[in-house]
């Protein structure tokens, strides 16, 4: 007998193995809480959903994979994909609120459920040309919240407790059962361990030591281009959970911690459900895998240790960062339950741009207006750098966009300090006056008849290709040129 018992529960796994897979879906159920552009962080974040262990004697299931996050106590949320004989799939759908079937909310009196119900009962009949299962689901929804019992353990533990067949695990199991249904129970199971998580009775509320670190905090930080090139000290506003200051953090009142083994798991911190062939273990939903539940739970937190709060953190910004960078404050994240370790805050900066320096990574480019008779017989011109102001030489037969380099006068890179610093690049721009003088017309008049002549019918490539003499006349030309706009014209 204990032979055709086992062939049969292989038999079973088969079969569930050919017509059912999981597909987890791709969304954290624990995300990091983003901060809005004042600063101010939410926290009306997701709570984390227990990773749960499924077995059987065959090993028909496996274990839940864990969530992208690689949150030791995350899992990836599950749908449950049936595959029939012609190679179609369909998703399970999870059952849908009782609540929002009928409309009302879950504050609602029995006589507002019972108005709603007739109401949408009258407009759903078959009789009325209503659907039939729109109106299985109103009826389903009506005989939950119509009975008191079920509707405190639903709004609880978020399943149904239907009597025969049913346990408190809000599982069901009987003869002829199929795959789907028991696979159906599971899942609505698992989700509604979320629900009571939000509710603070699983392991981010009442639960203790389940999550031994905080969640981390991110806030952005807006630099000016000078703050972020020599480096600031910044004070930056956290939104996040702190710990309570009725209780220092311990989640008691009176300040004395006294525990009781669970009595959902018995102290073990595990639940384990067998159902004919199958048998199912999760993390207790009352105590979070501690075991144990405190006696006296501070009434400001509810027994967590923690608190929504409000802080200012000093953050030292380093010379040389950018847009987009991001310093790690540890230790300054999110405060953890009963005493845990605390998460980091992340501070993403972002830089205004300079209207007088451009920046390419660690190199600056300033652009520096030069004459044309400094450009032709060379001369100086004072710029700014992150030292101050500096003199850069200009070259004889400077070219409109010639670059002269001063090594080292660009950004530091983060973390070095100033040791090693990029370059700083001055690119001269040829300045043409918009108004002259009747004494800087008559030698600019001059110089083009000095061109036309040295030109003549030559090409204007070979125009100043010419003689060492030639080039000793133009000279001392432009010499008068830049001693007369050096004076002001006359």
């Amino acid at each position: 007998m204990q032979r055709l018992g086992l062939r049969l529960t292989e038999t079973l796994a088969k079969q569930i193995r050919r017509s059912f897979h999981f597909r987890p879906e791709l969304q954290c159920l624990r995300q990091v809480r983003t901060s809005p552009s004042s600063g101010v962080l939410p926290l009306d974040a997701v709570p984390a959903r227990p990773n749960a262990v499924w077995s059987a004697p065959v090993g028909t299931f496996q274990s839940l994979q864990r969530c992208a996050c690689q949150g030791r106590t995350h899992t990836r949320s599950l749908s449950v994909v049936s595959t029939s004989a012609a190679g179609s799939t369909a998703v399970a759908a999870a059952p849908r609120d009782p609540y929002e079937v009928l409309g009302v909310p879950r504050n609602a009196t029995l006589a507002e459920i019972k108005k709603a119900y007739y109401r949408l009962a009258k407009e759903h009949h078959p009789d009325s040309g209503g659907d039939k299962s729109k109106f299985a689901e109103i009826n389903a929804a009506y005989e939950l919240l119509s009975d008191e019992k079920k509707r405190k353990q639903y709004d609880r533990y978020g399943f149904r407790e239907d009597g025969e067949g049913a346990s408190a695990s809000g599982f069901e199991y009987a003869p002829g059962s199929g795959a789907e249904d028991i696979l159906r129970q599971f899942r609505e199971f698992f989700g509604s361990m979320a629900d009571e998580t939000a509710s603070g009775a699983g392991p981010m509320g009442s639960g203790f030591g389940f999550f031994a670190r905080g969640a981390d905090v991110e806030v952005p930080l807006v630099l000016s281009f000078m703050e972020a090139a020599r480096g600031t000290e910044k004070t930056v506003q956290v939104s996040a959970a702190v710990e309570c200051r009725a209780c220092r953090g311990t989640g008691s009142s009176g300040g004395r911690t006294e525990w009781s083994p669970c009595a959902q798991c018995g102290g073990t911190g595990q639940e384990s459900y067998q159902r004919g062939f199958f048998a199912f273990q999760s993390t207790c939903r009352r105590c979070g895998g501690s075991g144990r539940r405190l006696r006296n739970p501070c009434s400001t937190c509810t027994g967590s240790g923690v608190t929504p709060g409000l802080r200012r953190v000093a953050v030292r910004v380093p010379a040389g960062v950018d847009s987009g960078y991001s310093l790690r404050v540890s230790g300054k994240g999110e405060a953890a339950p009963h005493g845990g370790t605390p998460g980091d805050l992340y501070v993403r900066i972002q830089v205004e741009d300079d209207p007088y320096f451009h920046r390419e990574g660690p190199h600056l480019h300033v652009v520096a207006p030069i004459s044309f008779a400094d450009a032709a017989l060379g001369g100086a011109v004072r710029v700014r750098t992150l030292d101050g102001e500096a003199e850069v030489k200009i070259p004889p037969g400077t070219q409109p966009d010639d670059v002269r380099v001063m090594r080292a006068k660009g950004l530091p890179r983060p973390g070095i300090g100033t040791a090693e610093r990029g370059n700083q690049y001055v690119h001269f721009r040829l300045r043409v006056p918009t108004s002259l003088t009747s004494r800087e017309r008559e030698l600019i008049e001059e110089l083009r008849q000095i061109e036309q002549q040295r030109r003549g019918n030559r090409p204007s490539e070979a125009a100043y290709d010419s003689d060492a003499n030639e080039e000793a006349g133009s000279k001392n030309f432009f010499r008068r040129l830049k001693s007369l706009f050096a004076t002001g014209g006359a």
